[in-house]
């Protein structure tokens, strides 16, 4: 399966690059998340970029997650990820590496599937659903995002986000990580968040991240 998954990003980029003559170039979701945690009273940042360069045949996709807290390297994590969509079907066959304190690309990387059209069945406004494996460990990743315009008019700013990623490793203890955030948008560029964070279901044990959200 995974040389599969490989074979099939190499045909896409072939692809991509037989077709480069009618190609157009999309941004994605870019924002910069800058707060405060205030468990463990450190400034926070977290960086998302994205997008994508194709046509109707076949397009690249390109998702980034990278965060710190304070200015301690060692605190550094990142997902790294890049997607073959055929067709503008909303499903990408993708490799995702993650970073850690080691470098930017620790451990193997990971292939899979990103289905972007899953969410919006379910009624969000925007998300995806993932399911990477590198043939020994397994990641599943969900984002719901939901705006809550249709609530009332005053919270026509406020949207929920709902991310969890579920790690199964072969030589170590499953993790999960659960993040549940609010926005408020006072601009089309410039939000306020707040975010609550919980490691394997520990909702008694969560921390908590506030601040504000520059998107561009």
């Amino acid at each position: 399966m995974k040389r599969l998954l490989k074979n099939v990003l190499v045909a896409g980029a072939l692809a991509l690059g037989a077709a480069c003559s009618s190609f157009e170039v999309k941004p994605g979701f870019n924002a910069v998340y800058s707060g405060v945690n205030t468990q463990a009273e450190k400034g926070y940042t977290r960086v998302f970029t994205g997008g994508s360069v194709g046509n109707d045949a076949v397009r690249m996709h390109h998702h980034s997650l990278n965060e710190i807290s304070g200015t301690d390297i060692n605190t550094y994590f990142g997902r790294n990820s890049l997607g073959v969509e055929a067709a503008n079907l909303g499903i990408e066959v993708i490799v995702e590496a993650k970073g850690g304190s080691s470098g930017l690309f620790a451990g193997q990387p990971q292939y899979g599937i990103r289905d972007n059209n899953l969410p919006g069945m379910l009624g969000a406004n925007r998300g995806f659903v993932q399911g990477t494996t590198n043939g020994e460990d397994i990641n599943l990743t969900l984002l719901y995002g939901k705006s809550l315009d249709g609530l009332s008019s005053s919270s026509s700013p406020l949207s929920l986000e709902l991310f969890n990623s579920y790690d199964h490793k072969k030589d170590t203890k499953d993790s999960n990580l659960t993040e549940i955030i609010v926005d408020w948008s006072l601009t089309n560029n410039f939000s306020l968040f707040a975010r609550q964070d919980t490691n394997d279901l520990k909702f008694n044990d969560s921390s908590y991240i506030i601040g504000g959200v520059l998107k561009f």
